[in-house]
């Protein structure tokens, strides 16, 4: 990786985590020394990566309390919603290695791959699109679809906590949220959760 895309990494770590910890919500704040231990990064390197996107707009400082702004929202969830397109401000390598580990990738029509793959280092991104997924589900599907349809999130949020999760269920919950008409946006998450899990798009 070169000294440019590590820093495009540091912010877009700063960036997701601030979305993790205000729960997607512009009108929370969170101080700097949480945020910082969330990351792991170093004052320097995070005071960098915070001048950076503060810059851009994508957060908001003050009294050593930062928030996320609605353009960093927004860029936030277009990365997870494509994680194979660019966004204004990061590149698909930063975007596909954090949300990573991804087993495989594959291209063309006839490709296959054998992936082995452990949840456990990427649970925390796991729960995060399950919550993204459950706030969609509650707006978009109609109340009498929603109980079901939560109950399969919940299915998925059990697994992604254990510490050997049973793909088998999780397919099998995935596969029975596809039986819903989800929003573009839900798709997109359930695609991006069953890829953390090593698992084909549902």
């Amino acid at each position: 990786m070169t000294n440019l895309q590590e820093k495009q990494r540091q912010r877009y770590l700063v960036l997701s985590k601030l979305y993790e910890l205000t729960d997607g919500e512009p009108v929370r704040r969170i101080e700097a020394d949480e945020l910082r231990e969330a990351t792991g990064l170093t004052e320097v390197t995070f005071h960098d990566a915070v001048q950076y996107l503060r810059g851009e707009g994508l957060l908001k400082t003050s009294n050593l309390v930062l928030e996320l702004t609605h353009e960093g929202l927004v860029e936030y969830e277009r990365s997870l919603e494509k994680p194979d397109v660019p966004t204004e401000h990061f590149p698909v390598q930063v975007i596909q290695q954090f949300n990573a580990p991804v087993g495989a990738v594959q291209t063309g029509t006839h490709a296959t791959a054998n992936v082995v793959q452990n949840i456990g280092s990427s649970a925390g991104m796991v729960l995060e699109l399950l919550a993204q997924l459950r706030r969609d589900i509650e707006t978009t599907l109609p109340p009498a679809e929603q109980v079901e349809a939560l109950e399969l999130v919940e299915g998925i949020e059990e697994e992604a906590r254990s510490e050997k999760p049973r793909t088998t269920r999780v397919k099998a919950f995935l596969k029975g949220l596809g039986n819903f008409a989800l929003s573009t946006a839900s798709n997109a998450l359930a695609t991006a959760i069953a890829q953390q899990f090593g698992l084909p798009p549902h």
